[in-house]
């Protein structure tokens, strides 16, 4: 049976958005871990004769520190650097804020307090070519890893718990807090941007036997209005997300399928900032993922993963949408010792955006190394 405790971890981490270096919690709480690795993707887009490329390298560290067997400490940061290809070439590289959170767990580990800041140390003003990469990392198909390096000073906060409904269901659920810190957009500028705040809500369902796993979740997402100089111009619609996980495990393999859907309503322009270029990562569209993954386990230390993926996104005003994706790739994670694992993953891509007006294709890989003390 899965813990309690990794349970309400799970609930936290389904409220954040989505981050690559964030951890999987492979090891026992009683462990310090170290994550870090490579993680690159490119893509080619063509539009009759128009052809451009966008193609970014992260390197994320995420460190893992158990002070006590109630109380955790996580610390997770990334360099990042993106390379956009049309006619000129146009680069943004530079590092992310830093996350550093807590969790501290109560009531026999049935419920879960946390908190988080951001140490806003990322590169956040952008000159004119740095943000035309970053227009193109905000595209919400293209699905790269870090879209804005630097923000403010965010703080977060948040409650979990999560219980058993006979032997074989555990429930849950949690609500947070992100209160977003303001910082210059822009290069040589001195207006300052700031987020509107978020308060999340997460209910979930867990069902598990000797040989199937199924996890159905639901999260709601609302936001205040962003601001410029104390003046509301924008705010994000409310959010809906579903997703559903099964597991099956069939000794030496383990199959898995997932589903997200993404509901999202009317974002909301005030009038005197209506023609405003904002950041496109607001402007997400309702969107679907499912992925078939098969993992077959050589031994305790080796595994071969295969995955296929399709992901569909619906209309948007201000980003590429109404688009298909495909993705197939594989890869493998070999356990060295008890203190250090290695894993590799390579990924293709492609598919059509603006109505089968514009193809994509591109590919990814990925290294990962995991060590704990």
């Amino acid at each position: 049976m899965k813990s309690i405790k990794n349970i309400l971890l799970l609930f936290i981490f389904a409220g954040q958005l989505p981050i690559w270096s964030q951890p999987a919690f492979r090891y026992p709480a009683r462990y310090a871990n170290i994550s870090t690795g490579v993680w690159y993707r490119t893509l080619t887009l063509k539009q009759d004769s128009a052809e451009y490329s966008i193609s970014q390298l992260i390197s994320p560290l995420t460190v893992v520190n158990p002070v006590t067997n109630k109380f955790k400490l996580l610390f997770s940061t990334s360099y990042a650097g993106a390379l956009f290809q049309q006619n000129l070439d146009r680069e943004l590289n530079g590092m992310t804020d830093g996350k550093i959170k807590g969790f501290y767990y109560l009531n026999e580990e049935h419920l879960l307090l946390n908190f988080g800041i951001s140490v806003p140390y990322g590169k956040n003003q952008f000159n004119l070519r740095e943000a035309m990469v970053a227009e193109q990392l905000y595209e919400n198909i293209f699905g790269f890893g870090v879209k804005r390096y630097g923000e403010g000073f965010d703080f977060d906060t948040g409650i979990s718990t999560a219980f058993r409904l006979g032997n074989q269901f555990i429930a849950g659920g949690g609500i947070g807090y992100l209160l977003r810190g303001s910082y210059n957009f822009a290069e040589k500028s001195t207006f300052r941007l700031k987020p509107g705040n978020e308060v999340t809500l997460n209910l979930g369902l867990d069902f598990e036997s000797d040989s199937v796993f199924i996890r159905t979740d639901f999260l709601f997402r609302t936001f205040s209005a962003d601001k410029i100089e104390q003046k509301s111009f924008f705010q994000q619609g409310n959010q809906y997300e579903w997703s559903g996980y099964l597991v099956i495990r069939q000794h030496p393999f383990i199959f898995n399928f997932s589903l997200k859907n993404i509901f999202k309503a009317n974002n909301k322009f005030f009038n005197r900032f209506q023609n405003f270029q904002y950041e496109g990562k607001k402007f997400i569209s309702n969107s679907f993922y499912s992925q078939l993954k098969t993992i077959y386990n050589f031994s305790p230390a080796q595994s071969l993963t295969a995955k296929l993926g399709i992901n569909k996104f619906g209309h948007s005003d201000r980003q590429l949408g109404d688009a298909t994706l495909f993705n197939g790739g594989a890869g493998t994670q070999r356990k060295f010792s008890e203190n250090f694992i290695l894993g590799i993953e390579l990924q293709y891509l492609f598919g059509a955006a603006l109505k089968d007006k514009l193809d994509i294709t591109g590919w990814d890989g990925m290294m990962t190394i995991q060590v704990r003390f």
